[in-house]
């Protein structure tokens, strides 16, 4: 287990922990989206996820925000593992590749589950990855917006993970659709309009932020 300087936090201070889960097809994106968001970098080599929980802690207007972010397995050999992600979700990201069928399909079933171990009012997101390959796509937006936004009545949008800023929009989306309270100031709002990053010379000093990451196998 890696992870940033640690922050120097009052125990007195409130703190805030939410819990976001990433789910989806083999090779849509999650893992790249979480990478994005969080390290500002793109995995470029293919792994297979079991199961990597990467938290940030955020201090906003004197409150510890703490995300976990869990990026879950592309198959289904980890069904309690899996079950046991769903419990804990606070929002749920349904994560498909706008350019393969069979990662939208699976997204029914996804949901299913999620319906039967928690019931319909979790949070859940379903998000459109790989926006850029919009040429290859097989399923049109307009289509997957409903089934998801009328049927679901889940929020939707899609994203681009390569892109910081399109990922960034996403995790907006994801806060809100969990009615977690995050405000920036005005100086972050500027430079990043979302969660704060920092320098690679910030990074070495103390400061109010810290990023880690485990696997669990």
């Amino acid at each position: 287990m890696s992870e940033a300087p640690r922050v120097q936090v009052e125990s007195s201070e409130p703190r805030r922990k939410y819990q976001v889960t990433l789910m989806g097809d083999a090779r849509v994106g999650k893992s790249t989206i979480v990478s994005q968001f969080l390290y500002d970098e793109i995995i470029t080599n293919y792994k297979p996820t079991v199961e990597e929980l990467h938290r940030g802690e955020y201090e906003i207007e004197g409150e510890t925000l703490i995300l976990d972010l869990l990026d879950t397995s592309g198959t289904h050999q980890f069904p309690a593992m899996r079950e046991l992600a769903i419990r804990q979700s606070d929002v749920i990201l349904l994560v498909w590749s706008i350019d393969n069928a069979a990662s939208w399909e699976l997204l029914a079933l996804l949901r299913e589950e999620i319906v039967r171990v928690r019931g319909p009012e979790v949070p859940v997101v379903v998000v459109g990855n790989k926006s850029d390959l919009e040429s290859r796509r097989v399923v049109s937006k307009s289509l997957a917006q409903a089934r998801v936004e009328l049927d679901w009545c889940h929020g939707y949008t899609e994203t681009c993970a390569l892109q910081s800023d399109s990922v960034l929009a996403l995790f907006k989306k994801v806060l809100h659709q969990g009615q977690i309270r995050y405000k920036l100031s005005p100086a972050v709002e500027r430079r990043r309009k979302s969660l704060p990053t920092y320098t690679q010379k910030q990074k070495q000093d103390k400061f109010f932020f810290k990023r880690h990451s485990c696997n669990v196998s």
